[in-house]
C-alpha cells in the first residue's frame, strides 16, 4: 500500500459488487466503507476473509445496501459534482 494505490477507486470492485459478489481485497482507504467488500492486512487474514465472504455470499448478493450503492456509483451519479463545479 501507498500514496498511489490509496488515490485509486478501484473499478473492478464496483464491478464484482454489481454481480452480486462479495470482495475480499487490500484496505484501500477509497473501499473501507463500501457495502459487500472485506479488507485483509495479510495473507491470513485474507484468507479468513475469504471464508466468510464465502460463507456470505448468497445473502450479500441479494442486498439491497449493496445495489443502492452499486446504483449510486454509475458514472451518470459520479461526474455530477464534477459537471457541477464545471457549469
Amino acid at each position: 500500500l501507498s500514496g498511489m494505490t490509496h488515490a485509486v477507486r478501484p473499478l473492478k470492485v464496483l464491478e464484482y459488487l454489481a454481480m452480486g459478489k462479495p470482495v475480499v481485497a487490500a484496505p484501500l482507504q477509497e473501499i473501507q466503507a463500501w457495502p459487500g467488500v472485506l479488507t485483509a492486512n495479510d495473507p491470513e487474514a485474507f484468507a479468513q476473509k475469504l471464508d466468510l465472504a464465502l460463507s456470505k455470499a448468497s445473502s450479500w448478493a441479494q442486498g439491497q445496501e449493496i445495489r443502492d450503492f452499486v446504483a449510486a456509483s454509475s458514472w451518470q451519479q459520479v461526474v455530477v459534482p464534477l459537471l457541477e463545479r464545471l457549469l
